[in-house]
């Protein structure tokens, strides 16, 4: 499959699950894991654009498993919630915006979760933050009109 250049590294692995390889679950259908690439023996960074990496090495694809989390979560909401959730570390952001967003009933809208180091992108996965704590702290809010245009 060819992949544009300008795509990160975590967007070629959202192009590539469903179309070339299979979503991990099990036999309920729950997810057990997500992928990410790794070049030669080198992890690739998933917000890494493709450009950056040699074309010469062949890309490999390697399973991150989805493992619970407890996320202190706080919604920018009105009124404003929080609370301790499990998630997990593999499901993609935009699959946790998307439940957290329905489950809650939030009024219409674009709404993104933000680590302590900045909003995730919606390929990002949990595992790819530098979680030195047992207890992530996330925040979930909408995106500023400025920011969807």
């Amino acid at each position: 499959m060819r992949l544009p250049k300008q795509a990160t590294a975590a967007e070629a692995i959202g192009w590539l699950v469903g179309n070339l390889v299979p979503v991990r679950t099990d036999l309920s259908g729950r997810l057990t894991g997500w992928y990410r690439l790794s070049s030669g023996e080198a992890p690739i960074p998933p917000d890494l654009k493709l450009e950056a990496v040699d074309p010469e090495l062949p890309l490999v694809l390697h399973t991150v498993p989805n493992i619970d989390l407890l996320v202190e979560l706080t919604v920018r909401s009105d009124p404003e919630a929080r609370f301790v959730a499990p998630m997990g570390s593999a499901v993609p952001v935009v699959t946790l915006v998307d439940h957290i967003s329905a489950w809650l009933s939030l009024p219409p809208g674009t709404y993104r979760l933000v680590a302590p180091s900045g909003p995730l992108g919606p390929h990002s996965i949990l595992a790819d933050l530098d979680a030195a704590d047992t207890r992530l702290s996330l925040v979930l809010e909408p995106v500023p009109a400025k920011e969807t245009t």
